[in-house]
């Protein structure tokens, strides 16, 4: 068996997506004054690998909390698009017959590797308002992305058609290029941060050693 951690480290400082309050460490107890560290946290609900939940959009959309396990974990299927360029976008018609019913899809773009440049966050591979709508049809539960969201210029619509339709979406993640096999099996665990829009989680996809919820010494 073969764990693979597919979460970028949240850092004090590390860029955000535009417009996004910054990620920010400060002590609120010490070692030397009070025995132990506790640290206090500044970030927002989509900093890092994150999950979007319906509330991030729809007004009475379900919270982060409320996602179903179901979704969050399970065998997903991985398809590469990582020959795309800056301001390319992924279409319905490139993913005509190869998306799962009702599972859980990685696209891989191996744009993790311009992670700090200006150009990650104003000209990523954009997932198309006609792609959206297949993947609602095959009714996807879960899309994680190595983008830091979904289009550049119809992040809006495409948002509101997959998340009104239930599928959770997954943005920020890294290694799906160190994946050995295009079917791992993946959990993603956000914080259950009750009632809001959105939370970073932990990422990781299983590879090998059969089914992982089965007790297993690694």
């Amino acid at each position: 068996m073969r764990i693979l951690d597919l979460t970028r480290p949240l850092a004090a400082g590390m860029p955000i997506y535009p417009g996004d309050p910054p990620v920010e460490f400060a002590p609120a107890l010490s070692l030397a004054t009070d025995g132990w560290r506790v640290t206090r946290l500044q970030l927002g609900t989509h900093a890092g690998t994150h999950v979007d939940a319906p509330a991030h959009c729809l007004a009475a959309g379900l919270p982060v909390e409320q996602l179903p396990w179901e979704a969050l974990m399970g065998p997903a299927q991985v398809l590469n698009f990582s020959h795309l360029t800056s301001g390319s976008e992924i279409t319905a018609a490139m993913l005509a017959g190869r998306v799962p019913q009702r599972g859980r899809l990685l696209l891989r773009t191996d744009w993790q590797r311009r992670f700090g440049s200006e150009v990650y966050y104003r000209h990523f591979p954009g997932l198309t308002p006609d792609a959206a709508r297949l993947l609602v049809a095959q009714e996807v539960r879960l899309l994680g992305l190595e983008t830091p969201s979904l289009h550049p210029e119809k992040d809006a619509e495409v948002h509101r058609i997959l998340l009104s339709a239930g599928t959770v979406v997954v943005e920020g993640l890294v290694n799906l290029c160190d994946l050995s096999t295009d079917r791992p099996w993946i959990a993603v665990l956000p914080l259950p941060l009750v009632g809001l829009d959105g939370a970073p989680c932990r990422a990781v996809a299983v590879e090998g050693g059969g089914k992982p919820w089965e007790e297993r010494r690694l």
